[in-house]
């Protein structure tokens, strides 16, 4: 698992660049800035992150990042191994954030 620092999001898309394992997923959930789930940003209602994409782009159901401008808050990423990539104790990953706006992601505090 890893989570951001508290950052005020900007609004647009939350855009990843993420390999999972053949059997893997990526999880996002949005967090408030004392880590508590945003309603409606857990895990459990975050769309398929799968595979190998420059451009995966993370949706909530039928929420994204964009309705959270303004905001301060955090991001965390779950990677989630299926059997063969436990057994095979390799598990390319990379997590890279970019805005389908490409607007400028600010830190806060």
């Amino acid at each position: 698992m890893v989570c951001t620092r508290i950052l005020r999001w900007p609004g647009g898309d939350l855009v990843t660049n993420a390999q999972t394992a053949t059997e893997g997923r990526l999880c996002v959930r949005v967090l408030t800035p004392m880590r508590e789930v945003i309603p409606g940003y857990d895990y459990a209602a975050c769309g398929d992150l799968s595979g190998d994409s420059t451009d995966h782009r993370v949706l909530w159901g039928d929420r994204s990042m964009a309705t959270l401008a303004g905001r301060e808050l955090r991001i965390e990423f779950f990677l989630e191994t299926g059997p063969k990539a436990v057994e095979h104790q390799s598990t390319p990953f990379t997590c890279k954030l970019t805005l389908a706006s490409r607007a400028e992601i600010t830190r806060s505090r």
